[in-house]
């Protein structure tokens, strides 16, 4: 009985999150993507479909949560590849070929400012780095920055050289804002301790039962 309960738990948890993923990705990344790559080209449905394919894994995780408590680590591997894969494509593969020098980062605090697309976009450069924060989550705050400033200034020195948009250091700063501020979330939320993974075994829950 047990065993068809949890059965049918996953297979709600795979109706949901399809459901979820599906609704996300049509009404917003379709949205968002464009702003980054553009639509032109085979990068814009690739990226739409691997993304769609994470959101579903993410509400899957969510709705695992929310129902057993637990969730495969083998899971989190696989978010955490399609993550790093669509992070790469929305950095890297941008369908403008020029180059700019921004060095002065009160140029973006005005385009914000005055700009509420810039706004919106400076929202999702910070977001779309709060996961890497979870690698940093037993970090020193220290230790945290300095990789987060090298990886920030490397990502834009990568997108100068190549033609890829700006070199600002107004994203760098949004940058190193995302995973200063995941490595807060989930240094306060504690995942491991929150939730049993499949492939441990569960703790012994006293005396009572020897």
């Amino acid at each position: 009985m047990k065993k068809i309960k949890t059965r049918n738990k996953n297979i709600l948890c795979i109706l949901l999150s399809t459901i979820s993923g599906y609704i996300l990705t049509l009404e917003v990344f379709s949205e968002v993507i464009p702003v980054y790559i553009g639509t032109t080209g085979f990068v814009y449905p690739l990226v739409l479909y691997m993304t769609l394919f994470a959101t579903i894994i993410l509400f899957y995780i969510i709705f695992q949560i929310l129902f057993n408590k637990h969730l495969s680590k083998s899971m989190v591997i696989c978010l955490f590849i399609m993550y790093f894969i669509l992070l790469t494509a929305i950095l890297f593969f941008r369908h403008t070929f020029e180059r700019y020098l921004i060095i002065n980062p009160f140029v973006g605090v005005l385009d914000v400012i005055s700009d509420s697309e810039m706004l919106k976009q400076s929202l999702l450069n910070i977001i779309i780095f709060v996961p890497m924060g979870y690698l940093f989550r037993n970090k020193k705050m220290k230790e945290t920055f300095i990789t987060a400033l090298l990886l920030s200034l490397g990502i834009e020195t990568i997108q100068y050289f190549f033609k890829l948009g700006f070199f600002d250091t107004f994203d760098c700063i949004l940058y190193i804002l995302g995973i200063l501020l995941g490595r807060y979330i989930f240094k306060k939320i504690d995942i491991e301790k929150l939730l049993r993974f499949d492939n441990e075994e569960p703790e012994d829950s006293g005396s009572s039962y020897k």
